[in-house]
């Protein structure tokens, strides 16, 4: 019910390089199209993900472009799939890896994790949605002020200001995210999607197209199997058991 994202370049902190930005764009497709109810970035070793990879890039400022563009075909992905995006955090993340992490729906970090706004220090602007995710979360003028004067930040630090959901110690992150992921596919599929997608296009919208919006979302999930079955359970003061998966 659960599709796994790992990362696997723990010798180098799981940076982003040329072959990893094309693996991951390779993976769009299907990430877009998975009918999973939860999917799940993870990564080996200490580090979650430290950026691009510095050391490559010095070497082949040609291959910028095309990394960046692997890498953001799979944020793509990430925001239009239906499915319910947790990112599961250890040690370090910065530059393009807190980009990806801001584009998970529930972001859970152990204690050891620290978030590095490094792109000032390396002169160059946000990638990975950054730049998009960053100031709805915490507001635009204090989303230049992390990026351009911010210092890097705790769990707990992350944590007081909304970029992480709940932080758990590093021994229990597995676990923790394991519970999560599990809650997360036992809710009902359509509502789940209907939900995600109303409130990732909430600030494009007017109050009036948004109610329309929920209006539409309410009806497809109270055409599903899914509704009835809650619908069942709640007058029978049981815990709804949701099978269906997530519409194509």
């Amino acid at each position: 019910a659960a599709l796994h994202i790992i990362s696997n370049r723990r010798a180098q902190a799981n940076a982003v390089d040329l072959p990893m930005a094309q693996s991951l764009g390779a993976l769009a497709p299907a990430i877009a199209a998975t009918r999973a109810r939860a999917l799940v970035l993870r990564a080996r070793g200490p580090a979650f993900m430290a950026g691009g990879d510095i050391g490559r890039l010095a070497g082949a400022p040609h291959e910028i472009g095309p990394i960046l563009d692997g890498f953001h075909a799979f944020v793509r992905a990430l925001a239009s799939c239906r499915a319910s995006v947790v990112a599961s955090i250890q040690g370090a993340v910065a530059g393009g890896g807190l980009g990806l992490v801001l584009n998970a729906d529930v972001l859970i970090a152990a204690e050891n994790a620290k978030f590095h706004f490094a792109y000032r220090q390396l002169g160059t602007s946000p990638d990975g949605g950054c730049s998009y995710q960053l100031p709805r979360i915490v507001g635009s003028r204090k989303a230049f002020a992390l990026l351009m004067l911010g210092q890097p930040m705790t769990a707990r630090q992350a944590l007081e200001h909304g970029l992480v959901s709940r932080v758990v110690p590093a021994a229990e992150l597995q676990a923790s995210t394991d519970a999560v992921v599990a809650q997360l596919c036992g809710n009902a599929a359509e509502a789940a999607a209907q939900t995600r997608k109303l409130l990732q296009a909430s600030g494009q919208r007017t109050l009036d197209e948004q109610l329309d919006a929920e209006r539409a979302a309410f009806l497809a999930c109270s055409a599903s199997a899914d509704f009835r079955e809650g619908v069942s359970a709640f007058l029978g003061k049981r815990a709804a058991r949701f099978n269906t998966q997530v519409q194509a």
